[in-house]
């Protein structure tokens, strides 16, 4: 392979794409969490991925880019749900994404990246380069494509909350407006005990069981029982025994401004809320061991 292919990979563009999924999947979407990292992580996705395997695979590229826009689609879509819960099962992991039409807005930048690669391809520098940075560079690349669907470590310490909130949201109208994720469990409005999980402080998820009972015709009351664990995606195992103390360390009155928050709010505000979705199937009976 022509050291001028790869030298693509050191792009100023294909690289602040990088920079931005990396930065978004491992510190912002804990920290600010939100519609805008959710979108973030979309766009700069779809812009480096098919431009990164066209590198490789310069003569599939169309196809490359095709079936990238095609599994996306997919993937946003509830038709995938029955394929991810078979998944979990299967391998007893609790992938997961949030059904959100508004993301399909994200293919827009997969033209960007098609015409931007093409154009590079014929016209980027073309003098041998050390293949050290290359090869960093795919390294980190690979690693923030898998950073969205990397496998958790969990962190045992049921907390005890017993906390009553008054939402000013009707419960239907939580669900029917994918305030939660549907995947990969499947919810029904009659049904009163959920396990959420959701985002905490120290760049965490916690899995929380709550309470959900309509009020009147405009109030939903959350009573939130219990936390079951704390996850969260190590790298390299950097901090993680720091990590697994800091979550240790969390007190009530702490978790209970967290799901404040990161849940409360953000189910009043009605914003996508990318930080909330509902746990496994195989979990949906509650722990008895606290």
């Amino acid at each position: 392979m022509k050291h001028r292919k790869l030298n693509l990979l050191t792009d100023k563009f294909f690289l602040l794409g990088l920079a931005t999924l990396l930065l978004n999947d491992f510190v912002l979407k804990y920290e600010v969490g939100g519609w805008v990292t959710g979108k973030l992580s979309d766009i700069s996705g779809l812009f480096i991925f098919p431009f990164f395997w066209s590198i490789f695979f310069e003569r599939q590229r169309l196809m490359i880019y095709t079936l990238t826009a095609v599994m996306f689609v997919i993937w946003k879509l509830p038709v995938s749900t029955g394929a991810l819960n078979a998944i979990n099962e299967f391998s007893g992991t609790s992938f997961s994404r949030v059904v959100d039409y508004t993301d399909l807005f994200a293919l827009l930048v997969m033209p960007v990246s098609w015409k931007y690669f093409n154009y590079q391809l014929t016209s980027y520098p073309q003098k041998p380069e050390k293949l050290i940075a290359p090869i960093g560079i795919s390294v980190l690349s690979l690693i923030a494509f898998v950073a969205t669907s990397m496998l958790a470590t969990i962190v045992r310490h049921p907390l005890r909350v017993n906390q009553t909130f008054i939402c000013n949201v009707k419960k239907d109208k939580i669900f029917r407006e994918n305030v939660f994720s549907r995947t990969p469990l499947e919810v029904t409005l009659a049904d009163t005990t959920y396990l959420i999980r959701h985002t905490v402080r120290h760049g965490a998820e916690a899995s929380t069981w709550v309470r959900m009972y309509p009020l009147d015709s405009t109030h939903t009351i959350i009573i939130v029982d219990s936390v079951r664990h704390y996850s969260y995606v190590k790298f390299l195992n950097i901090g993680t025994k720091r990590k697994g103390r800091n979550l240790k360390g969390i007190t009530r009155e702490e978790f209970i401004a967290d799901f404040k928050k990161y849940v409360i709010q953000r189910i009043e505000s009605k914003e996508p809320a990318i930080c909330i979705s509902m746990e496994n199937p195989k979990d949906i009976v509650p722990s008895r061991s606290y």
